[in-house]
């Protein structure tokens, strides 16, 4: 399962962020005390894009693709 998520996240993310290149775009998948997963990477990738990780995280999940295995995104 994680090495899935991570597939799904790492496409997010080059959609998300294209001019990250995918030999330095951190992905990290996670399983969670709290809920099923967590994706701890939009801090990450916020600092080598420059951006805010709040729109990291919400341009990752828009970005998203669809699929059978993840039904909630937050």
């Amino acid at each position: 399962i994680i090495f899935n998520l991570h597939q799904l996240f790492n496409r997010a993310a080059a959609l998300a962020l294209p001019h990250i290149s995918p030999e330095s775009r951190p992905i990290e998948v996670l399983p969670s005390a709290h809920s099923h997963y967590q994706f701890n990477s939009a801090m990450k990738m916020a600092k080598l894009a420059g951006q805010n990780p709040r729109q990291i995280a919400e341009a990752i999940v828009k970005s998203f693709p669809e699929n059978d295995l993840v039904d909630k995104l937050e």
